[in-house]
């Protein structure tokens, strides 16, 4: 089910004109600090060149979608807007108090949830290990299904059980409800009100990694499913950009800070226009090479950007090598 975004969060709409393989890939989270006075109430509208798919943590997999869940998703674990490449791809602590606790030759990770994280309830309230739990239950729900099961049932111990006998459970409403309440993922376990622990099948050295991603999010059990199969979604309440906090100059910020970077493909009609807001050192080239795309096809969409007349040829060096040496840090 598509939507038109239009929420309470920092994300601007020059970040979003463009979407790299925008009908089927991802990009990452964390937050900032920004100047001024932080105002609270108000709507901020998104225009993008591709709509989102899902505005649910359960379903949303387009880079439409993980921009605008940038502003207002919180999960265990993130990646943070830091300067520099190597300290980008490491997850840290978001909902968590610390990175977690492993044991059992790699097998068992205990993490807890930091005291004071609330959700935008009637009343605010916590933020707890079943939340979590409750998140990733909602992954196999067979009218629609996360597109990145493979990530958990290969990893978690009993989520694949879980998720087969999801499937056959049907894909009514009263059947989903139901098996939720009543059955359980073996490798899941909230030891404490906000300390969960999870037994894997195997050491996996990028588990860190898949609690990062969204799909990963809490859910508060206040979610409640609606006939057209899409949850009403409560947004914690501390967790989004405020609206004092002009969005369009938040990304302009970041860019110039070499903060924020999106893939972009040849292709993109609102490039130029892009380039003017923001200025060229956030883009990369980008394919899904050798996914979908051959090496001739890329190089022939190079070959079209090299002969834009729209573009500076700076603006073309950044966005094919520049930017990625700068964001890699492959120069000494």
């Amino acid at each position: 089910m598509k939507k038109v975004v239009s929420i309470a969060a920092g994300v601007s709409v020059a970040a979003l004109i463009l979407a790299a393989c925008s009908s089927s890939s991802s990009s990452g989270s964390g937050s900032s600090s920004a100047s001024g006075t932080p105002k609270y109430g108000g709507t901020l509208k998104l225009v993008g060149q591709g709509d989102v798919d899902y505005m649910d943590t359960a379903d949303g997999y387009y880079d439409t979608t993980y921009t605008a869940f940038r502003a207002f998703v919180r999960t265990l674990y993130t990646y943070p807007t830091v300067q520099g490449g190597a300290n980008q791809v490491n997850p840290v602590p978001d909902l968590a108090t610390a990175m977690p606790t492993v044991t059992n030759g790699g097998k068992t990770y205990t993490i807890t949830i930091r005291q004071g994280a609330m959700w935008n309830t009637t009343p605010p309230r916590q933020v707890t290990a079943e939340d979590f739990i409750y998140g990733l239950k909602r992954l196999c729900n067979p009218s629609s299904p996360n597109p990145a099961q493979q990530y958990y049932t290969q990893t978690i111990q009993g989520f694949n059980t879980y998720c087969t006998n999801f499937g056959n459970a049907g894909a009514d409403l009263t059947s989903i409800n139901n098996f939720m309440a009543q059955n359980n993922i073996s490798g899941l376990t909230a030891t404490s009100d906000r300390t969960v622990q999870i037994q894997l099948t195997q050491p996996a050295s990028d588990f860190i990694n898949i609690l990062s991603l969204y799909f990963s999010a809490p859910a508060p059990k206040e979610y409640r499913w609606h006939a057209a199969y899409d949850f009403e979604h409560v947004p914690p309440g501390e967790f989004g950009m405020r609206e004092g906090q002009d969005p369009a100059r938040y990304i302009i910020e970041l860019v110039q800070n070499d903060r924020f970077y999106l893939g972009i493909e040849t292709e993109e009609l609102t490039m130029p226009f892009a380039l003017k807001v923001l200025g060229n050192r956030g883009f990369l080239y980008s394919s899904d090479f050798p996914h979908e795309v051959t090496l001739e096809s890329c190089k022939h969409d190079i070959a079209e950007l090299m002969e834009s007349d729209e573009l500076t040829e700076e603006d073309k060096s950044a966005m094919l090598y520049r930017n990625a040496e700068r964001f890699y840090q492959l120069k000494p």
